[in-house]
């Protein structure tokens, strides 16, 4: 998987405080995607940062849509 270098640091804070928790998480994962294991986040982290870049409310609901 090709992250931009912009994403890299949240990526590994993701995989240190979310992927940790994953029940689908492969042994000796994250990353997941050299054992064939497609990540949500891996997949989708330029979309995830920026909602979280442009999204500012308590409720999850504005992070949904």
């Amino acid at each position: 998987m090709n992250i931009d270098e912009d994403f890299q640091d949240y990526l590994l804070e993701l995989r240190k405080r979310v992927c940790s928790h994953c029940i689908e998480r492969l042994p000796n994962c994250p990353p997941c995607a050299p054992y064939g294991k497609a990540c949500g986040i891996e997949q989708h982290i330029p979309e995830l940062v920026n909602i979280c870049r442009t999204t500012s409310s308590v409720r999850i609901d504005s992070y949904i849509r």
